[in-house]
């Protein structure tokens, strides 16, 4: 079942309700980031209580699971031509992976190096070598924006080629945070509770 949306409130009728609105605006803003404060605080809370324990836990993985994988290597001749051990908690095995591509790293190669070596290749094996460098190709949207603006193209060229330049306005408001008082009497200070949990 789709979800309702709710009705909008009656529109404003003056200036008092549109400075009543953003006065409400402005104290929804304080109560959001006040909120997200006080959230914010038990998340780091949290995770400060547990990183250390659930990294031991990570590196207790790690630690575990090669010394699995060097016993599965040390004894692939009692499970050929299979490659795995099924025993009572984990079925572990070696599974052929498709070949992929590395990128050489260290001092000597980086991205732009090795593009550069592909295109520098000469001989039978240039042209195959070339075609390892992709050339991606996009939309200049700036291009775009500077032809219609002086006026080299038409709107009905660019529908025909499936662009539009569209234009229009979105409605901004920038709140005075500094003209409500900063922390409400209702709200009260943050609470520091961290110690409680």
């Amino acid at each position: 079942m789709a979800k309702r949306k709710k009705a909008l409130e009656p529109a404003l009728t003056g200036y008092g309700d549109f400075d009543a609105a953003t006065r409400r605006l402005c104290e929804l803003d304080v109560e959001t980031r006040e909120l997200e404060a006080r959230r914010d605080k038990w998340l780091m809370y949290v995770k400060s209580r547990y990183a250390e324990k659930l990294a031991a836990i990570a590196s207790d993985r790690k630690g575990l699971a090669a010394q699995c994988e060097q016993f599965v290597r040390a004894h692939l001749d009692d499970v050929a031509p299979a490659k795995s051990i099924d025993r009572a908690y984990a079925v572990a095995s070696l599974r052929d992976c498709p070949p992929a591509v590395k990128l050489k790293g260290g001092k000597r190669w980086n991205a732009e190096k090795i593009i550069a070596a592909c295109e520098a290749v000469t001989g039978a094996a240039a042209e195959v070598f070339r075609t390892f460098v992709a050339v991606k190709k996009s939309i200049d949207k700036p291009a775009v924006l500077a032809a219609h603006r002086d006026k080299t193209v038409t709107d009905a060229e660019l529908a025909k080629c499936g662009l539009a330049v569209a234009a229009g306005e979105a409605f901004n408001i920038d709140l005075k945070l500094d003209s409500i008082a900063k922390h409400r009497p209702d709200a009260g200070p943050v609470e520091d509770r961290t110690d409680a949990a």
